[in-house]
């Protein structure tokens, strides 16, 4: 439901008035994603753990906040790529030292693994730049919804290549999604 918020709190609060089309995308990529949290479900089509509604509406909330937060950050700083920069020089620093304190300096020593989280992590910092940069030049709500549509991705990676089973709600839920996505550009 992010992608609803942000485009909500955009209409309301930044005047961020989107096409009826991108309105109706939008609804589209949110209805899509949330329909893949129905994917395993108990015979009343509710997921098992009714908790995990709440878990996914809070988690929705907290993604809108910083959303926006990073949004407007990158509108009102000098320029994006220096509030990108700043926030992960920010972030890195925090978790380094967290980690250190909690591993202490055995963390440091090189493994085998580290190039491919080094090498994940810098794909990380580049998509997430580009989606700072891109809120400085569109309205939030699409962009943010454009962004969660990496969970349909997920979803089909989960299906495909760890043959976690890909039903007909995970196809449908990614046909949504892109017509969402085709709407955006409407």
């Amino acid at each position: 439901l992010a992608p609803a918020i942000v485009t909500l709190v955009g209409a309301i609060w930044l005047k961020e008035i989107l096409p009826t089309a991108a309105f109706v995308g939008v609804g589209l990529i949110a209805l899509g994603i949330v329909s893949l949290a129905f994917r395993r479900t108990n015979g009343a089509g509710l997921p098992n753990d009714p908790r995990a509604l709440a878990y996914a509406f809070g988690t929705s909330l907290f993604i809108a906040a910083y959303t926006l937060n990073d949004g407007l950050g990158g509108r009102f700083a000098e320029s994006p790529h220096i509030y990108v920069i700043w926030l992960f020089a920010g972030d890195g620093l925090i978790f380094f030292l967290l980690v250190l304190w909690r591993r202490g300096r055995a963390f440091l020593k090189p493994q085998r693994a580290m190039a491919y989280g080094f090498a994940g992590g810098v794909m990380s910092v580049i998509a997430y730049w580009l989606v700072i940069w891109a809120m400085t030049l569109a309205p939030l709500g699409p962009v943010a919804a454009l962004r969660e549509t990496s969970v349909v991705f997920a979803a089909l990676i989960s299906g495909l290549i760890l043959k976690e089973g890909l039903g007909p709600r995970a196809v449908a839920a990614a046909c949504v999604v892109a017509a969402g996505v085709i709407l955006l550009k409407v």
